[in-house]
C-alpha cells in the first residue's frame, strides 16, 4: 500500500483573501502550532476569541505575494496579523472550520466499515458522526466556535495520548526510570 504524503500534508489547506493583507495561504493546524497556541493561551476557553483567532492566523497563514500558491515555511508576522480586522478574523474562522471538518467529529460515535479492495487487500473506513454542539450557536461568533472546537479537539488529543502512553505520561523522557528498565522492578 502506497501512502501519498502530499495528500495528507495538504488535506486541510486553503486560501482566502483578506482586504487588509491580500491573498493568504492557510496551512494545517500542526502540533507545533497547537503547542504555540497552548503556550499563549493555557486555557483556550478563557482566551479572547478574536485574539485566539488572530494568533492562529499568525501561526498557519502565509501571504501569497507573488500569486504562486506555493506553500512555504513563511508565516504572518505579528504586525501583519494585527492588520486583520475583526470581520476578517470571523471569515478566517468560518473558513478554517469549513476546511477542517475533523474539528466537528464526535470521536465517541464512529462507524468502521471493512471490505476488500480490487487487489484483495483489507480496507477499513472510519466515519464519525458530527457532534451535536459543532454548529455555531445564535449567541456565538465564528471566532468563539473555532476556539471552542479547537479546545475540544485538544482535550480529545490529550485523552488519546494519555491512553496510548499512560504509564509514561508522568515520566520525563530521560528520567532514570525511563532510561533504566530495571528501575521499574
Amino acid at each position: 500500500m502506497t501512502i501519498d504524503l502530499s495528500k495528507i500534508i495538504s488535506a486541510h489547506r486553503f486560501s482566502w483573501t483578506a482586504d487588509s493583507l491580500g491573498e493568504l495561504l492557510v496551512h494545517n493546524l500542526s502540533l507545533s502550532s497547537h503547542s504555540s497556541l497552548q503556550s499563549r493561551f493555557p486555557n483556550f476557553l478563557d482566551a479572547d476569541s478574536i485574539e485566539f483567532s488572530r494568533e492562529l492566523a499568525k501561526l498557519v497563514c502565509q501571504r501569497d505575494l507573488d500569486g504562486s500558491k506555493k506553500y512555504t515555511e513563511e508565516r504572518l508576522t505579528s504586525e501583519e496579523a494585527k492588520k486583520l480586522t475583526d470581520s476578517e478574523l470571523q471569515e478566517f474562522s468560518r473558513l478554517f472550520i469549513d476546511n477542517n471538518e475533523y474539528l466537528k467529529r464526535d470521536h465517541s460515535k464512529k462507524d468502521i466499515t471493512r471490505k476488500k479492495d480490487s487487489k484483495g487487500q483489507s480496507v477499513s473506513t472510519v466515519r464519525y458522526e458530527t457532534r451535536g454542539d459543532a454548529e455555531k450557536q445564535d449567541d456565538e461568533s465564528y471566532t468563539d466556535l473555532l476556539k471552542r472546537l479547537i479546545h475540544d479537539n485538544r482535550l480529545h488529543q490529550e485523552s488519546v495520548a494519555k491512553n496510548a502512553f499512560g504509564q509514561f505520561a508522568s515520566k520525563h523522557l530521560f528520567s532514570k526510570t525511563a532510561l533504566d528498565p530495571m528501575a521499574l522492578t
